[in-house]
């Protein structure tokens, strides 16, 4: 008898303890509440981007890697001329390979064929199609596409701007979050920020005598904010 005394005794304490533990649980693990905003601005590109290049072929490699040089070198000192500053010119590829052609199931070698490409930074935006041009008459056959950018440091500021509207409307929405769950928001437990950068497509424009030919619309900035609330 004292035996099954002593057993009972010992599971209701150990139900009473289990007890005092998810009882302790329960208060490191508060409920949690995240609520996502944004901020977004469409602002005018401040520069652009061209890629622009030469491509060829001759009977030996040497002659092929020769002409492209020439012809490059010649399109590199026109576009410099045409105001475009040395640091904004830079080869984004160069190849040099055997050409084949193909007589039925057989390739048959035909000359090299040699290319370079040139990525350039127009800071005028009114400048890009006279720019274009100016490549394409001066040795450059080929235009691989165009991209606008936002300048960094304006998409800092705007930015810096925005940050505080995205995070007012977040605020607001997890009080009304809150509200509807019948509890009040507790302490801020969390908070993230994420800035896209604007969209940057290519646009395969054809080569012009005027800005107009090239329209610069606008880009999308835009700003996200996360914060997480302990709900009481």
């Amino acid at each position: 008898m004292l035996r099954t005394k002593t057993v009972v005794l010992t599971l209701f304490v150990v139900a009473l303890w289990s007890g005092v533990t998810y009882g302790e649980e329960a208060k490191k693990d508060p409920v949690l509440i995240s609520v996502t905003s944004e901020s977004t601005s469409s602002v005018a590109p401040d520069c652009a981007e061209i890629h622009v290049g030469v491509s060829l072929k001759k009977a030996t490699p040497s002659d092929a890697l020769r002409s492209l040089m020439t012809d490059m070198e010649r399109t590199v000192a026109a576009l410099k001329k045409s105001n475009i500053d040395e640091k904004d010119i830079r080869t984004d590829a160069i190849s040099l390979r055997e050409n084949v052609i193909y007589k039925g199931n057989e390739s048959v070698p035909d000359g090299y064929a040699a290319a370079q490409s040139l990525r350039v930074t127009i800071r005028d935006r009114s400048a890009v199609a006279s720019t274009l041009q100016v490549a394409v008459d001066n040795g450059a056959n080929r235009f691989y596409g165009l991209v606008w950018h936002v300048d960094a440091a304006k998409q800092e500021e705007w930015r810096e701007k925005a940050l505080p509207d995205a995070i007012a409307k977040a605020k607001e929405r997890a009080k009304v979050l809150a509200r509807l769950l019948g509890k009040e928001l507790g302490d801020l437990r969390a908070f993230s920020e994420r800035a896209s950068a604007p969209q940057q497509q290519r646009e395969y424009a054809r080569a012009a005598n005027s800005a107009d030919a090239v329209p610069v619309g606008e880009q999308e900035l835009k700003v996200t904010v996360t914060l997480t609330y302990e709900l009481k």
